[in-house]
């Protein structure tokens, strides 16, 4: 039942005014704010750096728990995960981004597509933002934030692998009304915050909700 469509395992060269990413390996010098925010160009072999713009993290926070409460499912099962999947996927290839795209219950894949552009490190991404989304019952984003707010990190904090959680944008709760919190959607491939929105557009659509509504503000 997955939508399978791998890319070559390169990584594309950079362009910083665009806002299609490719994600590259972790790296000590990156930002918490930040997932996909090293490039390498493949003729310099050199990297760039793209820094967080600073924004209200309280106010995020309230947004993101907000979108939490709203979007949740009637139910779900097989179907209803492939029919979100693939209409998350038209609408990234509709965009031109190059994403990973996950949906999971927890224990169970249910739905996978990797457009052209991407990489295995958008794999790992999706993976280790999964992850956090399984630990906390909560989207990536949100758990992010609190460690940057709090000026810790999962391993700091939780006592949490590094090379197993990344609370990085991108991974959001799947919940249903009469379950809760039963698994997670995740993309892979832009910046961290445009990774959660795109999540949250599509979600709002599928579910029938103002997105202008659930929006985090611009920054």
């Amino acid at each position: 039942m997955f939508s399978r469509h791998v890319a070559p395992e390169t990584i594309q060269e950079a362009d910083l005014r665009k806002t299609h990413r490719v994600a590259a390996l972790e790296s000590p010098f990156r930002s918490p704010a930040i997932d996909g925010s090293i490039f390498r160009s493949g003729k310099r072999n050199a990297f760039f750096f793209e820094f967080p713009v600073p924004m209200d993290i309280a106010h995020d926070l309230q947004s993101i728990a907000a979108q939490e409460k709203a979007l949740v499912f009637p139910h779900f099962d097989t179907d209803r995960a492939w029919q979100f999947g693939v209409a998350l996927r038209d609408m990234a290839t509709t965009r031109g981004l190059a994403l990973v795209i996950d949906i999971r219950t927890f224990g169970q894949q249910l739905f996978f597509s990797a457009l052209e552009g991407t990489t295995p490190d958008n794999l790992d991404w999706a993976r280790r933002k999964g992850n956090v989304v399984a630990q906390f019952r909560r989207s990536s984003y949100s758990v992010g934030l609190r460690m940057q707010q709090a000026g810790s990190t999962l391993t700091e904090k939780h006592g949490l692998s590094f090379a197993d959680y990344a609370s990085h944008g991108g991974a959001f709760p799947l919940t249903v009304s009469s379950a809760g919190v039963i698994g997670s959607v995740t993309v892979s491939g832009l910046p961290q915050r445009s990774d959660h929105e795109l999540v949250v557009e599509a979600l709002c659509a599928h579910l029938g909700h103002d997105y202008g509504k659930l929006a985090l503000a611009k920054v």
